[in-house]
């Protein structure tokens, strides 16, 4: 048991470094999701300020 818990406390940090430097992959069956706009982008759609109205 202990030998356990100080393996997964020994190979956290080492997973963690893993996945940042993989690519989130999406899981097989699933659709993957398009990154969400950032908040201060406007919508594709939302007239832009200087264009006429």
């Amino acid at each position: 048991m202990k030998k356990t818990f100080l393996l997964l406390v020994l190979a956290a940090p080492l997973m963690a470094r893993a996945q940042d430097e993989l690519p989130p992959v999406p899981a097989p069956g699933t659709v993957p999701v398009a990154p969400a706009p950032a908040p201060d982008a406007p919508a594709p759609d939302a007239p832009t300020p200087d264009a006429p109205a």
